[in-house]
């Protein structure tokens, strides 16, 4: 980008007053630099809960977050122990930006029934032509593998995508309903607490899901832990639900990119944040510089 400003320049005469016209270019070419750098288009977060509630509140009827349409609903028949506790799951993760408590789904106090809670989107979204991605961190602590525990995508009342631990398995995975699944390495068991990362995208028609990414922020790892074809689906309402198994939920995340859904703690400065400040350090090198190359020769230099 710097030599086409400096090219900017060169298309005028060096020559006699119109110095000061070239000068004007220049800094006008550098301008132009810093407001295309400043006005970088950027990717946006659709939903987000770190679940900042009272502890021992219970989350159906709230409505912190952002880009949610309404409270959290009870799943209908479901059991009603989803509450609020302390967070012990964003430790394992220092770099994740984390708020809050963490969210409790108590499915094993009733045999026989799961706890599971409902929030609706703030519109509905397709993944036809769309690449998305979500995040949450998970945790099975009571029960894990007798059962299913995880984060749904719902149309309205029907199930379209599903995340987490699958029905009697012990790993995590994913699955879309109806249709198949797939299941990673990496164990669900044992209290496990993991961050969770799904990109559909709906361009190649593949589900990718991460668990535990060594990085976050900026691009996802090349590798993902395990893929899934799927067909195009619509949703508007995502859902979080415990079957006979306890399930702690927390930083759940949507967003149009990796970077959106795995945000740092210490954000790093983006190259368009950094690009400006260089070019305002160099505007005063750079006019120094043309300055002395076009002031008049002294008696000294004139007579070499």
């Amino acid at each position: 980008m710097l030599p086409e400003v400096f090219m900017v320049s060169k298309t005028v005469s060096t020559r006699g007053n119109k110095c000061g016209l070239n000068r004007r270019l220049s800094v006008a070419g550098l301008l132009v630099v810093l407001a295309v750098s400043g006005g970088a288009a950027r990717a946006s977060l659709f939903a987000y809960d770190g679940f900042d509630y009272s502890l021992g509140q219970t989350v159906v009827g709230q409505s912190g977050g952002s880009g949610w349409s309404g409270n959290y609903t009870l799943n209908t028949g479901n059991d009603a122990g989803a509450f609020c506790e302390v967070s012990d799951m964003t430790a394992s993760f220092p770099e994740l930006s984390v708020s809050g408590n963490q969210m409790h789904l108590d499915g094993s106090s009733t045999p026989g029934l799961s706890a599971g809670v409902y929030r609706n989107l703030g519109t509905t979204y397709n993944t036809a032509g769309n690449i998305y991605w979500f995040s949450a961190l998970l945790q099975v602590d009571n029960g894990a593998g007798t059962s299913y525990a995880g984060i749904s995508l719902f149309s309205t009342t029907v199930e379209q995508f599903f995340y987490g631990q699958r029905n009697t398995r012990s790993t995590w995975g994913m699955e879309q309903h109806p249709g198949s699944g797939a299941n990673s390495s990496v164990s669900a068991l044992n209290s496990a607490n993991s961050l969770l990362v799904l990109e559909l995208n709906g361009n190649t028609h593949t589900a990718s899901l991460f668990v535990n990414p060594l990085s976050l922020g900026g691009s996802a790892p090349a590798t993902p832990n395990t893929t899934l074809a799927f067909t195009d689906f619509s949703f508007n309402r995502i859902r979080a639900q415990a079957g006979n198994e306890n399930l702690d939920v927390d930083e759940l995340r949507f967003g149009s990119t990796y970077a959106d859904v795995t945000p740092l703690a210490t954000p790093v400065p983006e190259p368009t944040a950094l690009f400006p400040a260089i070019f305002l350090g160099l505007i005063p090198v750079y006019l120094a510089r043309r300055w002395k190359r076009s002031a008049p020769l002294g008696p000294e230099q004139r007579a070499r």
